[in-house]
């Protein structure tokens, strides 16, 4: 295969939490929006790529929290590169920080509420967690932006988690970099880990706490959001609201 560069911030120091987290990033403000809210003071990093050729260096020079990707940003069809992100922030993650108990994958549109997530985790200790779709069928439409030709992949995908935002243990994680070679390369970032998470025998543990699509309305209790338009708002929320997943599952 061929070789694809990258460049990437030097190992921090992080606060001691067992989450290591990985965003999916295309937007500055975005980036920013997160580093300001949920994100402060965790173990954070944006995998971002080249928009018009170009790398926001002065930005990874200011926080040192960017994993920059030696491709055009393109997320559609045969060109996406979606995978190649997420396996850039996992193997990144395994040399960096090989000592975290968890690491999070997820996108610059979602809300994650750390605190919650990791006391979550810490009391499930699941290898591989999210919101699990079961026999999902590829999308056949070539207009589609997740348009999978049957070459590629035939029948229903295997369990696999939404790539909202979903969590590796360091087992999986460990397993996922060792594997991630030998795979043929796959559009989809979320099922692609779903596959190779079946190769190492390790099934998903589903969660009804990530709200994948931002539909959760009321009093529903939620741990993910995507979708997520104004980070700061959630923010302001959860700092006067008491917020409660007992009855969550």
């Amino acid at each position: 295969g061929s070789e694809i560069t990258f460049a990437h911030p030097p190992t921090r120091d992080c606060r001691k939490t067992s989450v290591a987290v990985g965003i999916i990033s295309g937007y500055a403000a975005r980036r920013d929006a997160i580093r300001l809210t949920w994100g402060k003071d965790f173990c954070l990093y944006f995998v971002v790529a080249k928009q018009r050729g170009k790398w926001p260096t002065l930005e990874a020079f200011r926080y040192g929290d960017l994993i920059m990707l030696d491709l055009e940003d393109i997320y559609f069809g045969e060109r996406s590169i979606l995978s190649y992100k997420t396996s850039l922030w996992f193997r990144f993650a395994n040399e960096a920080h090989p000592n975290f108990l968890f690491y999070l994958k997820t996108d610059d549109d979602s809300y994650v509420r750390m605190p919650d997530l990791e006391s979550t985790l810490l009391d499930l200790k699941p290898d591989f967690w999210g919101k699990v779709h079961y026999n999902a069928n590829p999308i056949r439409s070539p207009t589609h932006k997740w348009y999978v030709p049957p070459s590629m992949w035939n029948g229903t995908y295997p369990a696999y988690c939404s790539g909202s935002g979903y969590v590796l243990s360091q087992k999986a994680l460990q397993c996922y970099v060792k594997s991630v070679a030998t795979q043929l390369y796959f559009v989809r970032e979320d099922v692609a880990t779903g596959i190779i998470m079946r190769g190492c025998g390790i099934s998903p543990t589903h969660t009804g706490l990530v709200d994948s699509g931002n539909k959760f309305t009321g009093n529903i209790p939620w741990i993910i959001k995507h979708y997520v338009a104004n980070h700061s708002e959630i923010f302001s929320q959860d700092k006067t609201d008491s917020i409660s997943l007992s009855s969550a599952s």
